[in-house]
């Protein structure tokens, strides 16, 4: 994990935060679990948060979308920045999600491994 402080605009990360509360009011978030779409479960050892995926967007009446626009135009550019010829990046669909943390709520570290790296 790496902090960048000042990454984004408090301006826009006002707006994210406003758009994640509206689409949490809406109830789009879920208990969250671990593991891909084959093996994936709920384990309390290992988080306990909720979730509202990005892609697919949420439903276009809902929430802030040029928020989630400026959103998606950061992470693609930070995407082609970081990538190279030996470890392009683009090769896989982001993973966007905004995550509420109840009082307690926690992730532990961990590693993602992409579906085309896993034996």
């Amino acid at each position: 994990m790496v902090v960048v402080p000042g990454y984004l605009e408090a301006a826009a990360c006002e707006a994210l935060r406003n758009d994640m509360e509206q689409l949490r009011e809406a109830g789009l978030f879920r208990q969250a679990g671990v593991g891909r779409t084959s093996t994936h479960r709920r384990d309390m050892d290992v988080r306990l948060t909720e979730s509202c995926w990005l892609f697919p967007p949420p439903p276009p009446s809902l929430g802030d979308r040029a928020a989630r626009r400026e959103l998606y135009a950061i992470v693609s550019d930070l995407t082609q920045q970081l990538s190279t010829p030996l470890r392009p990046l683009n090769r896989w669909e982001p993973e966007l999600a905004y995550l509420h943390y109840p009082e307690g709520g926690y992730y532990k570290r961990h590693f993602d491994v992409p579906p085309a790296l896993q034996l």
